[in-house]
């Protein structure tokens, strides 16, 4: 936010929040700023005054000196504040304003996403709306989901800090930031736009789940055990594996580590969960480290949704 806007801003709030001993009582500006200025920022405030004043948000009464200047708010200028409250209250406004926030902030830093950005913390982002600066706590939430989206990657995390502490740009979230839309509307056109492969991944129902953390042997889910579920999960990557634009050593890793993972999914050992796990971990990030285009990214998302469904950790 320019400092100009942000003097307009702040011009409108006091004028706003001063409630006058006496009724018709017009204030000093400066009494409303209470801070000493030098000849310079009394020269700002007089032009943000009188462009208030010009733009009919504020009626002002000018003197020789900058301290006689008073000022009050008219009808369009209270009912600019208060609009402005109003979005900055709406949770809708707040998502959006930390999506484009972020996503501007690690362009900004570095476009192309080869090293990782202080995202969280004192040296981190700082998303104003209307003035007002987000909760840290949002803006996490909303950087954790920008990564579930594939917009960005997640770098280091610590304990206090909801969402990734650094990050950085996707080459989907350079196109998005590039792109002038809203992240809503991007992802909708990636989604609209998705080719014509069909992978069908399938999808969990139920809580108590075969091979979850918590589970029971003979719990079921859409389409049976989850083994079933896996090894949709297995042949839909391994189909996939001609169109997400891998080096052929990494395909070739990747159906070697699938036929080991059907064959555990047939027999299941007491051993057999922790294999899968692995070996399915290692293959999705293999996708998202090579993988050269939206499907990769949209087949990996959908993966690890169903792999939490039924109670993983996904790396």
């Amino acid at each position: 936010m320019s400092d100009s806007h942000s003097r307009r801003i702040q011009a409108l709030e006091l004028l706003y929040d001063h409630a006058p001993e006496n009724a018709g009582e017009i204030p000093h500006f400066v009494d409303l700023l209470g801070e000493t200025l030098d000849d310079h920022a009394e020269d700002l405030w007089r032009g943000t005054l009188r462009l208030l004043d010009g733009q009919g948000l504020i009626k002002l009464a000018e003197t020789m000196g900058f301290g006689g200047n008073a000022a009050y708010l008219t009808d369009a200028g209270r009912a600019e504040v208060e609009e402005r409250r109003r979005r900055r209250a709406n949770p809708a406004e707040m998502r959006s304003a930390a999506e484009r926030g972020i996503l501007q902030y690690l362009y900004q830093e570095d476009p192309h996403g080869t090293a990782w950005t202080q995202l969280r913390g004192d040296d981190g982002i700082k998303i104003h709306l209307e003035g007002s600066i987000l909760p840290d706590s949002l803006v996490g939430r909303v950087a954790e989901q920008l990564k579930e989206a594939g917009l960005i990657e997640g770098g280091s995390y610590v304990a206090e800090f909801e969402g990734p502490l650094t990050a950085r740009l996707t080459g989907l979230g350079q196109r998005c930031i590039e792109s002038g839309v809203s992240v809503e509307e991007f992802l909708n056109k990636q989604r609209q736009a998705q080719p014509g492969h069909v992978f069908h991944i399938g999808t969990i129902s139920g809580s108590n789940l075969n091979w979850g953390d918590h589970v029971t042997q003979n719990a079921t889910t859409s389409s049976g055990l989850v083994g079933d579920e896996l090894r949709q999960l297995v042949q839909a990557i391994v189909q996939a594996l001609p169109v997400l634009g891998l080096p052929d050593e990494d395909a070739e890793a990747i159906r070697r580590d699938s036929e080991v993972i059907e064959g555990e999914l047939q027999h299941q050992t007491p051993e057999s969960k922790g294999i899968v796990r692995a070996m399915l971990n290692r293959n999705l990030n293999r996708i998202l480290a090579e993988g050269e285009n939206q499907l990769a990214l949209y087949l990996v998302a959908s993966a690890k949704v169903l792999l939490r469904n039924i109670g993983w950790d996904v790396e």
